[in-house]
């Protein structure tokens, strides 16, 4: 029988070494043990980028569901509540299997009338739920208050509490989850027109929107009040000295959902100043671009509102001008989709697009972004590392052949 030199076997060796270490879990990795007496902690946290013109962060509720229960031993089960959804936590690998289940969990919990822990976002956009038991909860946002104008604000999503470190330094027990926002925001077209049809350039408007409150100590001084259905309310100003370009249009775009008017300031040349107030609401998502000089609707709802001036007058009037005030009709309407792409819009002129007040005092994104699932240091770690010496086992044990 044909003996192997020494330097053949020590290459052998190194070869199964490396195989049994690419499929021997490495112990030195496994996860520490879970204090299932501590009770953890979860932040969310709204973002206020590009949230739209007049938009509030505040009074967004959330309710979270305990789906499951996690053991010390890191092993999850469901909670009776969810007993019957079919939900397999071990088998949630990547962060679009996990979309699919939340929103699968979310038509479960309406079904069987399951009950969660709500609360609601204060002035920064966070809400901060404590003294959770380990496990797996579904965070959903379950309603659009009358302060928050932001149609949606993120999709439903699972987060286990405490959550693993990625660096394996162990687990996390109060986490900061920011949502994924998806924010919708709305378009109006303004068009000033003569009695007689004729497009009227250099009309001068602003742009008001309709603020609920509860605490009159939030009103700002010298504001008029009011009250409708919707509660206690007070005009706040969102832009001025919006001008009606050639085309006697004007463009705001990506407001948040609400209530607005338009109030002319100045008329132009040669017409009655009129400060009849022309309301609309933002209650869809729409864009505008321009088409040979005039906007339209690029994409989704647009409101469009046409104000018809009378003539006479000394024109170019505010706060009252002349005083001659003429009636003056408006009509609002809602645009006709048009199939376009949304990116393809130019930005309009006199267009808001953002709120400096807004972006203002932002508080820090030093949280975790869920759902994160699938992939992680440890598996890289294994693969490549594991690649690499596999090769050199190979290298060492064809060389040990060659020399013999």
């Amino acid at each position: 029988m044909k003996v192997l030199p020494k330097r053949g076997k020590a290459g052998i060796a190194l070869l199964i070494a490396v195989l049994l270490a690419l499929f021997t879990p490495p112990r030195a990795l496994a996860s520490s043990a879970i204090d299932g007496g501590r009770l953890g902690s979860l932040t969310i946290q709204l973002s206020g980028d590009d949230v739209g013109v007049g938009a509030s962060l505040s009074g967004v509720e959330f309710t979270i569901y305990q789906v499951a229960s996690l053991s010390s031993s890191g092993k999850y089960t469901l909670t009776n509540d969810f007993l019957g959804c079919g939900l397999e936590l071990d088998k949630l690998s990547t962060a679009f299997e996990a979309s699919v289940v939340s929103k699968n969990l979310v038509a479960y919990v309406s079904a069987k009338k399951i009950s969660g822990t709500s609360d609601v976002t204060g002035l920064t956009g966070a809400i901060k739920f404590n003294n959770l038991s380990p496990g797996y909860y579904l965070v959903v946002q379950t309603n659009r208050s009358q302060n928050s104008e932001i149609h949606r604000i993120c999709d439903p999503f699972l987060v286990s509490v405490p959550f693993k470190s990625s660096e394996n330094s162990g687990w996390i027990y109060d986490i900061t989850a920011n949502s994924k926002s998806i924010v919708v925001n709305g378009a109006v077209i303004l068009h000033k027109i003569s009695s007689s049809g004729a497009s009227l350039p250099g009309a001068v408007f602003q742009l008001d929107k309709k603020i609920y409150y509860t605490d009159s100590a939030s009103v700002p001084p010298g504001v008029k009040t009011g009250s409708d259905a919707g509660g206690s309310f007070y005009w706040s100003t969102v832009v001025t000295k919006l001008t009606t370009n050639g085309y006697g249009q004007l463009v705001v775009t990506n407001l948040a959902y609400g209530q607005y008017r338009f109030i002319e300031t100045s008329a132009p040349a040669g017409y009655r100043y009129d400060s009849t107030p022309h309301n609309f609401s933002i209650t869809a998502s729409g864009s505008v671009q321009l088409v040979d000089g005039k906007y339209v609707t690029a994409s989704g709802t647009v409101q469009t509102i046409t104000v018809v001036n009378s003539s006479g007058g000394g024109g170019g009037g505010g706060g009252g001008g002349s005083g001659h005030h003429s009636p003056v009709s408006s009509e609002t309407t809602e645009s006709s989709p048009v199939s376009s792409d949304p990116s393809s819009s130019s930005t309009p002129v006199a267009a808001v697009t953002s709120s400096p007040s807004e972006s203002a005092g932002k508080p820090p994104r030093d949280g975790f972004d869920f759902p994160k699932t699938g992939g992680s240091i440890c598996y890289a770690v294994c693969t490549y590392g594991g690649a690499i010496l596999m090769l050199c086992g190979v290298t060492v044990f064809g060389f040990t052949r060659k020399k013999e």
